[in-house]
């Protein structure tokens, strides 16, 4: 009590004394101070932050918690709980029910304003625009919960999931502001830019992909396309290489004479031809000329190739499905046992286990542990048999006595383990072999590499390292096994020779070398799609005034056999019904004009020539193989090119020439045996493939006429012919 009277007074006494301090004067220049608070009430407001500090992290994290929670459950893994089932096959009938609206949409009911539709029992326009706003709720719905759920926002909105469904749900709000509102009216039609639009809401069905990802048989069928590529690459090398000869070879095989009739007016059509053969659907749309052997035989070879080459890639398929089947079911054997064991070890009381450091193991591993405790077993009946086979030993009886058929048996069965030993044995020392470093085993090997040859070849020496092995070798992303150092042995700069030969020859050696090497893969394929396009229609002027049908009739007439009576068409004429025996001029300028008397001119297309307008001679009557000239496609009217490349492409074939010529020249520089380099089939494949440009431009300097690049097979030459070596580029692909 006496404690409590004094804490009072003292209260009492500090008011007074607040009160009189009041009334004192104080003076202006004097110093004040803040009043601390007492330390009893300062300690309880840092307790009070600290505690809505905490009830803050406790609330965040619980939120935290929550998202996870439902995240996992409704994204990551639905498979794992009812709730997730649930939601998850409900998105699944949705897509589903989508779909088949957009389905019945595109069916002629009455949605499409039709007088008398084949489906009239349909809905109108009006109910699939209310089915189209309902399934664009929910697919909205379900994007805003995962935009909340999601774990980063960043990662979030730069998926490939999250873009799909972000443009499948685009479509009804770019018509509400587009349109300024949703069309539900039934006798209004829908505009083209609005049926394009919706074509977006096609992507709802790449989600059903997307939702099946949790299935293991959808995640065996990723994992096995995924290990199917690298192999896969190399067949389609192939197909490719096969479309684009035997492309070429039917363009040439069966000209394209008549318009109307022909099948293959180009390469490309060529080769889709070829494609759809190889394929084995044979649609029917082309065939080849039963009266044309060259064409029939290429056919039978194609088709043979289609089924054995088709075998390729499923076999691949098929194996890589079949081993991660196998692996899966492995996997999931060792699972089920895992769990088992963990709940038998969980009901019963246990010392703890001995936790060791894990530790990575080479690919081998496994199978090396695997032989051991194979030898070890092996070796454990070996020992038991021989003491077995001990006790059945008298040495009294192993001469005079007599024959003991269990301690034969014995002998037999312990020659028989022993044998098995010995194989496991072999076994368990060829896999650790292969285990040990290579010092280890030869301790003088480093120090005698084998030095490169320099005899041997720098490319296809044979057609032992051919397309196969390059590709194996290109797709693994290995280097050469011979490649040397950048530096020599004295530790000095490599000569300009060697460095290009590694820069040419070995595209792993450095990342210049890989960028060269990519440059020259890109400057064969646009080569080769280069002289495709010089064979295509839309890129040709047609006429009888065009260059391509000069040449054309001027191949025909310079073959053997052309006389004034078979075939007038090919000479002079000077009148309506003469030919003379001079041949006609195929060259003469655009401007040329005949003679404005006798109306003679020596060139095609004029006077009384075959091609002008004033000739009154018929093509039937004018040629012997009618057939073919007057159907000749480069001379007939009506035909409107894209763009006539006829005699522009020039500069692009320049360009290639020097580049590929500049390519022979440095590899020939820097190759380390001159003599090998030039009996290599690279070598001339290279060379062949230039040919047809050098011999387009020495033609054209000996004959004073233009370069034309531009290819129609009619009437072949060698010089027309010349061009089908340009094919072979792509077998350059195979460096």
């Amino acid at each position: 009590m006496s404690t409590q009277h004094g804490d009072i007074a003292a209260t009492v006494a500090g008011d007074d004394g607040m009160k009189r301090g009041s009334n004192m004067s104080i003076p202006e220049d004097a110093p004040v101070e803040a009043a601390a608070a007492p330390e009893h009430l300062q300690a309880g407001t840092k307790e009070g932050d600290a505690t809505e500090t905490t009830t803050v992290q406790r609330r965040s994290s619980r939120v935290d918690s929550v998202r996870t929670r439902v995240r996992h459950t409704l994204v990551d893994d639905p498979e794992a709980t009812l709730v997730g089932r649930v939601y998850h096959y409900f998105f699944l009938v949705i897509i589903v029910l989508n779909v088949m609206s957009l389905m019945l949409e595109t069916l002629d009911g009455p949605n499409h304003g039709s007088s008398d539709p084949a489906y009239p029992m349909l809905p109108y326009a009006k109910s699939y625009e209310k089915a189209d706003i309902f399934f664009t709720g929910i697919f909205t719905l379900d994007l805003i919960m995962k935009w909340v759920l999601a774990k980063s926002q960043r990662a979030f909105w730069t998926s490939a999931i999250t873009i799909i469904d972000l443009l499948a749900v685009l479509p009804i709000y770019i018509l509400f502001v587009g349109n300024g509102g949703v069309r539900l009216s039934d006798s209004e039609l829908q505009s083209t830019r609005d049926s394009y639009i919706k074509l977006l809401r096609l992507f709802r069905i790449i989600r059903v992909v997307a939702m099946l990802k949790h299935k293991p048989s959808m995640q065996i069928l990723f994992i096995t396309a995924r290990k199917s590529v690298a192999p896969l690459m190399i067949t389609l090398f192939f197909l490719i290489t096969f479309v684009m000869l035997f492309g070429t070879i039917f363009y040439y095989a069966q000209p394209c004479y008549n318009i109307d009739t022909c099948m293959f007016t180009d390469i490309f059509n060529a080769g889709y031809y070829v494609m759809v053969t190889v394929a084995t659907v044979g649609y029917g749309d082309q065939v080849v000329d039963l009266n044309n052997f060259i064409a029939l035989a290429v056919a039978c070879i194609v088709m043979i190739f289609g089924a054995l080459y088709l075998a390729m890639p499923l076999a691949i398929i098929g194996i890589r499905y079949e081993m991660t089947w196998t692996t899966f079911e492995k996997e999931n054997k060792l699972k089920i046992r895992a769990a088992s064991n963990r709940s038998r070890r969980s009901a019963q009381e246990s010392v703890p286990a001995l936790q060791l450091a894990s530790q990575s193991l080479a690919p081998m591993s496994n199978r090396v542990n695997g032989q051991y405790t194979a030898l070890c077993d092996v070796t454990a009946q070996l020992s038991l048999q021989c003491a077995r086979y001990v006790e059945l030993i008298q040495p009294e009886q192993l001469v005079t006595g007599p024959i003991d058929e269990s301690r034969n048996q014995s002998a037999s069965q312990l020659i028989d383990t022993i044998l098995r030993v010995l194989k496991a044995h072999k076994t368990l020392s060829k896999s650790i072999k292969t285990l040990v470093p290579r010092e280890l085993l030869k301790p003088n090997a480093t120090a005698k590499q084998p030095k490169l040859s320099n005899t041997s070849p720098s490319r296809h020496s044979t057609f032992k390292q051919s397309i196969i092995s390059r590709a194996k070798r290109a797709l693994s992303g290995a280097d050469h096994a011979d490649d040397p150092p950048h530096l020599g042995k004295d530790g000095k700069t490599l000569s300009l020779r060697r460095r290009l030969f590694l820069l040419l020859e070995r595209p792993h050696s450095s990342r210049q070398a890989n960028y060269v090497n990519k440059f020259l893969l890109v400057t064969v394929i646009m080569s080769v799609l280069l002289f495709y396009a010089e064979t295509t229609p839309e890129l040709q002027a047609y006429g009888m005034q065009s260059v391509l049908c000069h040449r054309a009739i001027k191949s025909y007439c310079t073959q053997s056999g052309r006389s004034v009576s078979s075939d007038p068409g090919c000479y002079v004429h000077t009148s309506a019904n003469v030919a003379s025996t001079a041949q006609l001029d195929f060259h003469c300028p655009a401007t040329a004009l005949a003679d404005a008397v006798t109306n003679v001119s020596p060139c095609f297309g004029v006077g009384w020539n075959y091609g002008s307008n004033t000739s009154t001679f018929a093509c039937a009557t004018s040629f012997s193989d009618n057939d073919k000239i007057c159907n000749l496609r480069q001379c007939q009217k009506g035909h409107v090119p894209m763009s006539d490349m006829t005699t522009r492409w020039l500069p692009i074939e320049l360009y290639f020439a020097v580049i590929f010529t500049a390519e022979w020249l440095l590899r020939l520089y820097a190759s380390r045996n001159r003599s090998a380099f030039f009996r290599t089939f690279g070598t001339w494949i290279d060379i062949v493939a230039i040919t047809p440009f050098y011999a387009e431009i020495v033609t054209c300097l000996v004959t004073g006429l233009p370069p034309i690049f531009a290819i129609v097979p009619t009437f072949p030459t060698f010089l027309s012919v010349l061009p089908t070596t340009k094919t072979l580029r792509v077998l350059k692909l195979s460096r």
